[in-house]
């Protein structure tokens, strides 16, 4: 038992997150409710975003986050002990988009170890960082892949799709090398859209690829969404674990678009 480390966040090898968040979505559907509380009584917070302190030293923060916010907001974090930085600043990221009204199911099962901390995690507003323990990404190891549903009671006219996706290379994470997006017109009519990864298995690092599907003009309106990401594939050649099945981890599926006026 090592003291000082757990008073850093450390207990027998694994990392604790200093900062616990929660979101939630007004009835209306139109703000995203946020607030970031430090996990262990010791910490303070101080958050910050766009350079501006939003609240110093205190146990936690809220926010509102309006339709003047939608897109991806940023909140750096600060856990403090006693006025002192615990560690390096965290970078918090949160999604207000359409996709948060959907009735979304996974038909597929993730890792039991990787599958999000809360009941709709890939469109629950919040955004996975590069620590893939966070409990933000849902993760699927190989051969197992993803398929995911997203619906809505009335039609909608989707604008752009964004999904995050992590790259880990020595963890044995890879961006998918292709997503399958079905969008349906009508229930045996779809249009299917193809995404290739940008980067390579041999990117060394930890970092984030977003998907971003936007055709002009948007997408055909629709009530109904898929999502499918192959996992066939093995770590590369120069990989000291060459030939192994690798792992593919996604978090929140952002639907940017209008529905029609009444």
């Amino acid at each position: 038992h090592y003291p000082m480390l757990e008073q850093l966040g450390y207990q027998y090898d694994v990392e604790e997150v200093p900062v616990s968040m929660s979101t939630q979505l007004s009835e209306d559907g139109k703000v995203l409710e946020v607030d970031l509380e430090p996990s262990m009584p010791q910490l303070t917070l101080t958050v910050l975003s766009d350079g501006d302190t939003i609240m110093a030293e205190a146990p936690g923060a809220h926010f509102d986050l309006t339709s003047a916010f939608r897109g991806v907001n940023v909140f750096e974090v600060q856990p403090v002990n006693e006025g002192r930085s615990v560690g390096a600043p965290l970078r918090y990221g949160f999604a207000l988009h359409e996709g948060l009204q959907t009735h979304s199911c996974l038909g597929s099962r993730p890792s039991e170890e990787y599958n999000g901390t809360t009941e709709l995690p890939l469109v629950d507003g919040r955004l996975g960082s590069t620590n893939y323990r966070d409990g933000e990404w849902v993760g699927y190891f190989g051969p197992s892949a993803f398929q995911g549903h997203f619906g809505w009671n009335e039609t909608i006219k989707i604008d752009s799709i964004k999904i995050n996706f992590l790259q880990s290379r020595l963890s044995w994470i890879l961006v998918p090398e292709m997503v399958e997006l079905d969008i349906y017109v009508e229930d045996d009519v779809l249009y299917r859209t193809e995404w290739f990864r940008k980067s390579t298995p041999s990117e060394e690092g930890t970092f984030i690829e977003t998907l971003l599907v936007a055709p002009p003009g948007g997408f055909e309106a629709t009530k109904k969404l898929t999502i499918t990401i192959p996992n066939t594939e093995h770590l590369p050649s120069n990989h000291p674990s060459a030939g192994q099945s690798v792992w593919h981890f996604l978090d929140e599926v952002q639907i940017y678009g209008q529905y029609p006026q009444n």
